[in-house]
């Protein structure tokens, strides 16, 4: 009788053993297959990042370009305004000196 209950102490034994091997089993499946989704998980996560990361360098770029070019087209504009200035002097000067021109030309028209 001693041998029965040992026997069925030891069936019980292995009975709950084989049930942990199943637990560790599914468990060792799961963290398995959580590892997966989670290399694949950061592979799509490197690869947005560096989608992103050429996108912002790409960004930069049209900044600097774009930034460049306003400089560029202030300078322009200082230079157009320094010339259109010039122009009015210029042209303000030769008004005086075709108004000085005519002034003779009436004055040498009318002594006649």
């Amino acid at each position: 009788a001693a041998f029965k209950k040992v026997d069925a102490s030891i069936a019980k034994t292995q009975q709950q053993l084989d049930n942990l091997d199943a637990v560790v089993q599914r468990s060792e499946a799961e963290v398995l297959g959580l590892q997966q989704k989670l290399d694949a998980f950061d592979y799509d996560a490197q690869q947005k990042m560096e989608k992103v990361s050429k996108a912002q360098a790409k960004a930069n770029e049209q900044i600097k370009f774009l930034l460049d070019a306003s400089e560029a087209l202030k300078r322009r504009v200082r230079e157009i305004g320094k010339a259109v200035k010039n122009n009015q002097e210029e042209a303000v000067q030769e008004r005086g000196d075709m108004a000085v021109h005519i002034n003779r030309l009436e004055t040498t028209v009318t002594a006649l």
